[in-house]
C-alpha cells in the first residue's frame, strides 16, 4: 500500500492512535488495525509483523524522546520565553498584596491600615490585622476546595451558589469570630476602648481577606491586584477630599475593595455560565466530609503560616514593658513593612518553578518509562533545586537593593 512508504509515518501513525505505547505486541496490534498487511511488511524489507513493530517502536520512542509526538509541537525559544515571563508575572501579581500596600505608603503616604504614632492603636489595628489573617485562612482550604472541583468540571452553575454559600458562611464565622475576641480581650488590661477598636478593624479586614481568597483559587490574579487598588485608590481621594485622617475611610476602603472582589467573582461566573453559555451538565459532587477532611491539613498550614510570619511581632511587643501584655513598637512596624517588598521577585520565581515542577511531574512523567524511573526523579529534583537556588539568590540580591535604596534616601 503507497501510503505505508516510511517507518517514519508508521511511527506517527501509532502514537496518533496511542501515544503511550510501549510494547512491540501494542504496535503490530495498531499496525494490523490501521490497515498495514503482510504485502506491506515485505515491501518495507521487514520478514514479519512483530520486526516491523519493534523498529517502528524504536522510532515513536526517539520522537517522544524529543518532545515531538503527533500533534504535540515542540515549542520555540520565544514562547519559551514568553511563558516563563508569564509565570514570573503572574508570581510577581500574587505578591501584590504586599507589594502595593508598601509601594503606595513609601510613595503616595496611602496605607491601607491607619497609621498613627500611638502604640496603644497602632497595636489594635495590626493585631486586628494578624487575626483575620489566620481566622479566615481556615476556611478557604476547606470551603472552596469543592467550589473548585465544580469550575474545573465547567459546573460554573454550581460554582456561583457555593461561592454565596461561601460568602454567608465566612459572614457567620467573622460574627462568632468576633464575638470570641470581645469576650477574650475585654478582660486584658487595656482601656476600654481599645477592644473596640480591635473589633471595628477586625471585621472589614475579615470581609476583605474571605472576598478576595476565591480570586486566588479562580487564579485571577490580575484582578486581585485591582481589589487592592480599588481599596488603596479610595482611601488615597477621601484623605485628599476630607483633608483630615479618620479610621472610618480605612474601613470603607477595605468594605469597598471586598465588594469589588464578591461582585467580579459571582459575575466572572455568571457570565461563563449564562452569558457565554460555558459549562457542563451539573456534577454530582464529593461528600462535604472528604472534601473538609483533604483540606483540613491546607487549613492548619495556612493559620500556622500567617503565626509564623508575625511572630516577630509578638516577640518585640512583648518587650515593650509599658504594663501592657502586647505593646506594637512603631518604628518596628515601619521596618516591618519595608521588608515585605524583598518577596517581590521570589513570588515570581517561585511561582515559574513550581508550575515546571508540577508539570513535570503530572505531564512530563509519561514519556519516561520504568526502566528509567531514576531518571525521571532526577529531572524532577533538577527543577526543584533550581527553584531552591533562584528563590534563594533573587531573595538576596532584592534585599541587597532595597537597602541600598533605603540608605541612599536617608531612611537607614
Amino acid at each position: 500500500m503507497s501510503v505505508y512508504t516510511d517507518l517514519d509515518s508508521l511511527a506517527r501513525m501509532v502514537l496518533e492512535v496511542d501515544d503511550k505505547v510501549q510494547d512491540p505486541m501494542e504496535v503490530a496490534a495498531i499496525l494490523e488495525a490501521i490497515g498495514v498487511t503482510r504485502e506491506a511488511v515485505k515491501e518495507l524489507g521487514y520478514e514479519g509483523m512483530f520486526e516491523l513493530a519493534g523498529e517502528v517502536l524504536r522510532i515513536a520512542d526517539y520522537y517522544r524522546s524529543l518532545g515531538e509526538i503527533w500533534g504535540e509541537e515542540k515549542p520555540t525559544r520565544l514562547q519559551r520565553l514568553l511563558e516563563a515571563v508569564k509565570l514570573f508575572l503572574s508570581g510577581v501579581l500574587f505578591s501584590s498584596p504586599w507589594l502595593f500596600i508598601t509601594i503606595s505608603y513609601m510613595f503616595f503616604g496611602i496605607s491601607l491600615l491607619p497609621v498613627y504614632e500611638d502604640p496603644l492603636r497602632a497595636t489594635a489595628i495590626d493585631l486586628a490585622m494578624i487575626l483575620s489573617m489566620t481566622i479566615t485562612s481556615i476556611l478557604p482550604p476547606i470551603f472552596l476546595r469543592r467550589l473548585q472541583f465544580h469550575y474545573y468540571q465547567e459546573d460554573y452553575l454550581n460554582s456561583q451558589r457555593l461561592l454565596v454559600a461561601y460568602y454567608m458562611l465566612g459572614f457567620a464565622v467573622t460574627a462568632v469570630s468576633a464575638a470570641a475576641i470581645w469576650l477574650s480581650f475585654s478582660r486584658a488590661p487595656y482601656p476600654g476602648w481599645w477592644t473596640i477598636y480591635l473589633i471595628i478593624y477586625f471585621i472589614p479586614f475579615s470581609f476583605f481577606w474571605l472576598a478576595v481568597s476565591p480570586l486566588y483559587f479562580f487564579r485571577r490574579y490580575a484582578a486581585l491586584a485591582i481589589s487592592y487598588l480599588v481599596a488603596l485608590g479610595f482611601i488615597g481621594v477621601m484623605y485628599r477630599l476630607m483633608g483630615a485622617e479618620t479610621y472610618l475611610i480605612n474601613i470603607y476602603g477595605l468594605l469597598l475593595g471586598a465588594f469589588f472582589s464578591m461582585i467580579y467573582s459571582i459575575t466572572f461566573l455568571y457570565i461563563r455560565f449564562r452569558i457565554l453559555g460555558i459549562g457542563s451538565e451539573p456534577t454530582a459532587p464529593p461528600r462535604f466530609s472528604f472534601v473538609a477532611y483533604s483540606g483540613l491539613s491546607y487549613a492548619i498550614v495556612g493559620a500556622l503560616y500567617f503565626l509564623l510570619i508575625f511572630s516577630d511581632r509578638f516577640v518585640v511587643w512583648s518587650m515593650s514593658h509599658a504594663g501592657y501584655p502586647l505593646l506594637a513598637s512603631i518604628e518596628y512596624e515601619k521596618a516591618a513593612n519595608l521588608s515585605l517588598l524583598v518577596l517581590v521577585l521570589p513570588f515570581g520565581v517561585m511561582n515559574y518553578y513550581l508550575t515546571k515542577l508540577y508539570e513535570c511531574i503530572s505531564r512530563d512523567g509519561e514519556k519516561y518509562q520504568m526502566k528509567e524511573v531514576e531518571e525521571y526523579r532526577g529531572a524532577v529534583f533538577k527543577i526543584y533545586i533550581r527553584g531552591l537556588l533562584m528563590t534563594a539568590i533573587l531573595g538576596a540580591a532584592s534585599l541587597l537593593s532595597l537597602y541600598h535604596v533605603l540608605s541612599e534616601i536617608g531612611w537607614i
